[in-house]
């Protein structure tokens, strides 16, 4: 099993190797669904854009009913990205946040430390015949419940650290010269919870700046 990442990183050298601009998609899995919250992914569709190249879209696999042109979301991100990183007030927005996650990671990786030191003691004293086989898998059991709860929960909060004030004031350009991997995290670290509204207008895919709900927040 790939990741989606790793997943779109093959798809793409793949296509590269084929004659033609590879099939690359920015922001799959970065925009969510308006209606039920599910990743957006990119996918073909029908008919070309002015320059030939066929027309791609992000989609809601899960309900069907949101959609959106990818040229435009793209730009748009694009656009929102180089502003929100490139202001100093962001920077330090993020540098707050560093510091708060930084503290709960600590307070998690104690908690796992405890956990792991219990189980070590419960197996100790089960060697010894202390305990019986059955108190051993009861106690084993709820910790190890209460290690992947533990476990997620770090991974929740394990982010990298903020963008610098020289990095965020040339932000522009790591966008320009950066790979597709680059981008996303650029995505990531700007709009963490980027919603995709659905379209009031004609269509499923209508080009409308209002469906962007830039913190997640329709």
């Amino acid at each position: 099993m790939l990741d989606r990442d790793t997943w779109e990183a093959v798809t793409a050298m793949f296509a590269a190797r084929r004659r033609g601009r590879p099939t690359s998609y920015l922001l799959s899995s970065l925009i969510f669904c308006g209606r039920c919250g599910h990743g957006l992914t990119g996918q073909p569709r029908a008919g070309c854009y002015p320059d030939g190249e066929r027309h791609r879209t992000y989609f809601c696999h899960r309900c069907k009913g949101v959609a959106i042109d990818m040229r435009f979301a793209d730009a748009t991100v694009e656009a929102a990205v180089k502003t929100r990183l490139a202001d100093p007030r962001h920077a330090e927005h993020l540098a707050r946040q560093d510091e708060a996650a930084r503290d709960e990671r600590e307070r998690i990786r104690a908690d796992i430390a405890r956990a792991e030191q219990t189980r070590t003691r419960l197996a100790d004293r089960l060697g010894r015949g202390e305990i019986i086989d059955e108190m051993f898998d009861t106690a084993n059991a709820a910790l190890r419940a209460r290690l992947t709860r533990l476990h997620e929960q770090l991974a929740e909060v394990e982010t990298p650290a903020p963008l610098s004030a020289v990095a965020a004031a040339d932000v522009e350009r790591e966008w320009d010269e950066g790979n597709l991997h680059d981008r996303r995290a650029l995505v990531r670290r700007a709009f963490p919870k980027l919603t995709i509204l659905p379209a009031t207008g004609r269509g499923r895919s209508a080009i409308s700046a209002d469906r962007f709900a830039w913190d997640g927040v329709g």
